[in-house]
């Protein structure tokens, strides 16, 4: 989707670079702003209004927070975070909220309430939280008010970010969004990224992503094997389904000027829940923790407190993934564990072999990766049992789809998850000298993107996990 479409890479952003380029400096926020409204027509035409109403309101509340005093200037605030809160829970919980109540309805023998369901703006949980952070971070004082509209539209809606994250603060990108400086080292070192991260997307997330949809969405009596390869190939998948997305971001943000933060860092590296959550989409967690945990006492107060506050935080993580209880039990149980492990648990995963705590972070992580990819609770509670079920093998024929592009994706798509890759980029930096070393890797990236161009040019499968987040 997007971003992995051949009309984006071979027409849109080739196009947007050329005009980016010729234009005077005054001009590229212009240029900037209009192919990113055009790229969210393109992706989401119906609910450019809805983003753009947001975004003035937003725009107002900054400058009347900056210009205001006293308790007034809180109360606008407190306005600001209600209206954003709306616009979000309206479009993403609306049809959510009235359809477990018509299941209580029912239940009670009453009539069900009658509605038409709600679509859901691309992109809307993204531009929402950095409309919040923005009004937020004004009335802290830690940023001052944009006055100018296009600006501030820019950062909002500016298309390498826009659909899917990282979720980028105004202060992260604000004084580049004034002057910026574009140059060959910059626009080479962007396009590297884009193409690791059309890697990861289109030859290792695709692939697996194929297999995994297709046994989520069995209904034989597959083998227990047949659903352990299923939740494995979908670890892979979401993985470099989103950190492919966020090195496609950081890349054409680089290539234009402009330096987004990390938004991962080998997740499944982790030892722990606590440690997962400092290397995976790292710009929602610290989203979460400087506007909802910290506020709400963060570690201030007692042991008690800081836990609740933990707890609360991955709760509304997972209601922030979607409106559905998997991803509200999702979030439950990673508050759960996390609370486990502060009270008691990582200092008893300190003293264990770190292959122990990584086999206990991966086992956690497989299993709660159900919950999100799963129809249903009921759907989720299945495909446990029969990850468990080891008193039968079962029909194995799924396991024909796993053929030799998948197996070649499979594998590196774990040795890539485990940082092997960096240690033999790091071998070749001793082996090579200079030259030759800038000759491999031009080849590898030229390699990878023709491979990127010709499998999307020839496969249908080329879903974007977070896009419906």
């Amino acid at each position: 989707m997007i971003f992995t479409s051949p009309i984006f890479l071979l027409f849109f952003l080739p196009f947007l670079l050329f005009c980016y380029f010729i234009v005077d400096r005054k001009v590229k926020n212009y240029i900037l702003l209009i192919f990113s409204l055009l790229f969210y027509i393109w992706g989401e035409g119906r609910a450019v209004n809805i983003m753009l109403i947001a975004i003035t309101v937003n725009y107002l509340l900054g400058m009347a927070i900056e210009n205001t005093n006293g308790i007034y200037r809180k109360i606008i605030l407190i306005v600001g975070v209600i209206t954003n809160l709306s616009i979000l829970g309206f479009y993403k919980y609306f049809d959510f909220a009235v359809t477990n109540f018509n299941l209580a309805l029912v239940r009670f023998d009453y009539p069900e309430i009658p509605f038409e369901k709600v679509l859901l703006p691309l992109g809307i949980s993204f531009y929402t939280f950095q409309n919040i952070s923005y009004i937020l971070d004004v009335y802290r004082s830690e940023i001052k008010a944009q006055y100018n509209w296009v600006k501030y539209t820019l950062y909002v809606t500016f298309f390498a970010h826009l659909v899917a994250g990282p979720v980028v603060r105004y202060s992260h990108i604000s004084a580049e969004i004034d002057s910026r400086e574009t140059n060959y080292i910059l626009f080479y070192e962007g396009i590297k990224r884009l193409i690791i991260g059309l890697g990861k997307k289109i030859l290792i997330a695709n692939p697996v992503g194929y297999v995994a949809e297709a046994v989520f969405d069995t209904h034989s009596e597959s083998g227990f094997l047949v659903y352990w390869v299923g939740i494995i190939c979908y670890a892979i998948q979401i993985y470099f389904d989103f950190s492919g997305y966020s090195d496609m971001a950081i890349g054409m943000a680089r290539m234009l000027g402009f330096f987004f933060h990390e938004n991962f860092n080998m997740p499944y590296l982790a030892t722990s829940v606590t440690d997962f959550w400092r290397r995976w989409h790292i710009s929602l967690s610290t989203w979460f923790r400087d506007y909802v945990y910290i506020p709400l006492g963060g570690n201030r107060g007692g042991k008690i407190d800081q836990l609740k506050n933990i707890f609360i935080v991955f709760l509304l993580t997972g209601l922030w993934h979607g409106a559905s209880w998997n991803f509200i039990l999702w979030g439950v149980i990673h508050g759960i564990f996390m609370v486990i492990e502060r009270v008691w648990l990582l200092k008893k995963l300190e003293k264990i072999p770190v292959i122990f705590s990584r086999v206990y972070l991966l086992t956690f992580i497989l299993i709660t990766w159900i919950l999100f990819n799963a129809k249903d609770i009921h759907a989720a509670g299945d495909y446990l049992f029969k990850m468990f079920d080891l008193s039968s093998i079962g029909n194995l024929s799924l396991l024909t789809l796993v053929d030799t592009q998948v197996k070649i994706a499979l594998i590196v798509g774990v040795l890539m998850s485990f940082g092997l890759h960096i240690k033999v980029w790091n071998k070749l930096k001793e082996q090579l000298n200079n030259t030759a070393l800038y000759a491999f890797q031009s080849a590898f990236y030229i390699s990878v993107l023709i491979l990127c161009i010709i499998f999307v040019s020839i496969e249908s499968y080329n879903p974007f996990i977070y896009f419906r987040f």
